[in-house]
């Protein structure tokens, strides 16, 4: 019987150079993007909770910057409302300058609207 390969890539960088690193107590296999570049520390094939899926994380940023709630991008991806919150955070941290968290069109974050002396 011949084996069968599967071919594996890191699902930030789509790199191939990928190593196998450890199990999780539940005993599925973890992976390791050996690229020095790729952010991704360790992913797995497939998750449990879809919030740790990269295209979950990609969708929570994208629906913030159109202006949908907290409790509503919760909902519509069907998962915890804490769980956005602490993505858009780790976002931020991760490039505080950029401009989709920046608006500069919104009077709010310009300070008081009020006409002073």
């Amino acid at each position: 019987m011949k084996p069968s390969y599967r071919e594996i890539s890191c699902p930030r960088c789509q790199s191939t150079h990928i190593v196998r690193s450890g199990r999780t107590k539940e005993g599925e296999q973890r992976y390791r993007c050996q690229e020095k570049d790729c952010e991704t520390k360790t992913f797995k094939l497939s998750y449990r909770y879809k919030a740790c899926e990269v295209e979950i994380k990609e969708k929570i940023i994208e629906m913030t910057i159109n202006g949908i709630g907290v409790r509503d991008t919760g909902r519509v991806l069907q998962i915890n409302k804490n769980t956005v919150i602490k993505t858009l955070k780790k976002e931020f941290l991760a490039n505080p300058n950029q401009s989709a968290f920046n608006d500069t069109t919104n009077p709010r974050n310009h300070g008081s609207t009020r006409g002073g002396a």
